[in-house]
């Protein structure tokens, strides 16, 4: 009788101890996929063509982090799943774009020049500056496997100012996207 009880007291200590575990998985949001094409106007005639390659990014007009699909070069296409339901903000970057600051984007110090002050490690490396050697571009360019660089219209690539929205949904929904 006393080693039922104990067993009873053990299970309910065990049951206790899962139920945050139990009702965090029984409440967790909804999921959504989506799929779809990439297209750009085409400025020499002015049609829509499928984009060849970048990226589409989907951030959540109530904040919170941002998911990412590339864009297929060969079809213009992407597939991205496990996106939680609601609205999100569209930016799309074509293969090659340039990202980042102009200036290299260089980190600064109490220093009088602004510059850190340089490791053994440090300067036996090329400076940030130096780019990727013209001999060996073509083999490891920050376009190379992604597709072709073409021009779109800046708004789109910035979630601040893109006009594109999509509403996700439970399950799986197509949503063609186009850019100027």
């Amino acid at each position: 009788m006393m080693g039922t009880r104990w067993a009873t007291r053990r299970a309910a200590a065990v049951l206790l101890a899962l139920l945050p575990l139990l009702l965090a998985a029984g409440c967790s949001k909804p999921k959504g996929t989506l799929k779809g094409t990439v297209s750009y106007r085409d400025k020499a005639d002015n049609s829509y063509k499928l984009m060849p390659g970048g990226h589409v990014a989907f951030i959540p007009v109530e904040g919170g982090g941002g998911w990412t699909a590339s864009i297929d070069p060969s079809d213009g296409s992407y597939s991205i799943d496990n996106l939680p339901v609601g609205t999100m903000k569209v930016t799309v970057q074509s293969a090659g774009s340039p990202t980042g600051n102009a200036s290299g984007g260089g980190r600064t110090s109490g220093r009088p020049g602004g510059n850190p002050q340089k490791t053994a490690k440090d300067k036996s490396q090329p400076p940030s500056s130096a780019g990727i050697p013209e001999d060996v571009r073509d083999k490891f360019g920050p376009s190379q496997g992604s597709g072709k660089y073409v021009p779109i219209d800046k708004k789109y690539q910035d979630v601040a100012t893109t006009p594109l929205e999509v509403t996700v949904e439970k399950g799986e929904k197509t949503e063609n996207i186009k850019v100027d």
